[in-house]
């Protein structure tokens, strides 16, 4: 009797246990959005009502190896959006939509005992419409980029209105266990950006959209103890943009800590040292301090209510690629979430961020382009309920405005250009993977 009931339940067993049991999942899903308000039809001019409507796409793969501990994903999210108003329809006859397609694989898993790794390399085709070029162009300016070059005119205009451009980037990360509570980690990393349209422009020259970038960092963390985690990571780069190429470094510290169950806080301090190596220089080896500090988790939990939030502020270092040339920001942000269960969620985030330092002359010059976006202020307030498991409805408001420095007289306003959306949004999800449970 005995022999019959492990012939039965041994195969079952093995199958449960099997070290070398593979497993592959396939998700994906899509988020189809619409938005009506008001925004400039480009940076600089004033806003007028418009319309945009986005389909974004996502397809994943995911192939683990248990035994040997090893994860394979593979994503790919393409986007097409149009937009339309008076204006832009004017001017670019409101054309097929524009695309943006992205490519992600990464693999990882153990090596040994005492090390591991994981590699991820990616891709973008990205399709830009210049239509309106007289004032894209001549604002020095791209729509995220977040920031004007002093000189206010670009000289050329394109003679093919929707371009491509294409870009490439890797990184591998190698992490040795030193003990139970340590662990070192390196991980160098790199991208290229390059035009590939055959673009002309009015003047005969060439459009240069070369951006190039690699750094080494070297991270340690260690629990030091239940509640308490720090993590100190040290890197150092090369950046090279059409306009100028910098080398820099950087040095953090993190401190997070367990407030309680589900409430963290962290604490970073560092720097940020950069050279310009070639192009216009501004004649000195900068270093600015970073901080932040970071609140994230759920503040509150009822039977009926649930209130999850975060809060940050410090410094930080952005790399402006117009520019090409490393920009200081300070500021922080605000958000919260209302979850009134089973399927109702409403929040509210908004941030604002601008130079930390003093107005300079220069500053005060580019403060008369009305496309000056040194200050920029973000508000959301999404309402979302969830169908069913694979489906959601999301609806809401969406506020950015932005302006020149904050130390200038501001001529044309605070917040010259100024976008405010109401939108609603559908969004399905599906995966064959079990739920735990």
């Amino acid at each position: 009797m005995i022999a019959a009931l492990l012939a039965r339940g041994l195969p079952g067993l093995l199958l449960m246990v099997d070290p070398w049991a593979k497993n592959v999942d396939w998700s994906g899903g899509a988020a189809f959005e619409l938005r009506g308000g008001s925004a400039p039809p480009v940076p600089g001019e004033v806003s007028e009502p418009a319309l945009r409507l986005s389909i974004s796409p996502v397809a994943r793969f995911i192939y683990q190896d248990r035994v040997r501990g090893r994860e394979l994903s593979i994503e790919y999210t393409p986007q097409v959006y149009m937009r339309f108003s008076q204006r832009y329809c004017a001017l670019v006859d409101c054309r097929a939509p524009l695309q943006l397609h992205q490519l992600r694989v990464r693999y990882g898993g153990d090596l040994n005992r005492r090390w591991s790794w994981s590699g991820t390399a990616g891709g973008n085709l990205t399709q830009s419409d210049y239509s309106q070029q007289s004032a894209q162009l001549g604002s020095d300016q791209t729509p995220d980029a977040g920031a004007v070059g002093s000189s206010g005119q670009q000289g050329t205009l394109l003679d093919q209105p929707v371009i491509w451009t294409g870009g490439v980037s890797a990184s591998v990360g190698l992490t040795r266990r030193l003990t139970r509570l340590q662990s070192l980690t390196v991980q160098p990393s790199a991208t290229v950006q390059r035009l590939l349209s055959d673009v002309s422009t009015s003047s005969g020259a060439a459009l240069v959209f070369d951006q190039t970038s690699a750094d080494l960092s070297l991270a340690h963390a260690w629990v030091v103890s239940r509640i308490d985690t720090l993590t100190s990571t040290g890197l150092s780069g090369y950046a090279a943009f059409a306009n100028g190429a910098q080398a820099y470094a950087s040095a953090t510290t993190a401190w997070r800590r367990r407030l309680r169950p589900r409430l963290d806080s962290e604490l970073t301090g560092g720097a940020f040292f950069t050279v310009q190596l070639t192009g216009q220089s501004d004649g000195g080896t900068p270093v600015l301090p970073l901080g932040d500090y970071l609140l994230t988790g759920r503040l509150l939990e009822r039977a009926r209510l649930r209130l999850v939030g975060d809060v940050n502020v410090g410094t930080q270092a952005y790399f402006d690629p117009v520019q090409g040339s490393v920009l200081p920001l300070g500021g922080g942000g605000a958000s919260i979430e209302f979850e009134i269960p089973p399927d109702l969620t409403a929040g509210l985030s908004a941030s604002f961020y601008t130079p930390p330092l003093p107005a300079t002359p220069a500053d005060e010059t580019e403060a008369a382009n009305a496309a000056s976006a040194r200050i920029t202020l973000t508000i959301r307030t999404p309402v979302t309920y969830q169908l069913d498991r694979h489906r959601m409805l999301e609806a809401g408001t969406m506020l950015t405005a932005r302006g020149p420095h904050l130390g200038t007289t501001a001529p044309n306003g605070r917040f010259p250009q100024t976008e405010f959306w109401l939108y609603v949004a559908f969004r399905l999800d599906y995966t064959t993977a079990r739920s735990p449970g």
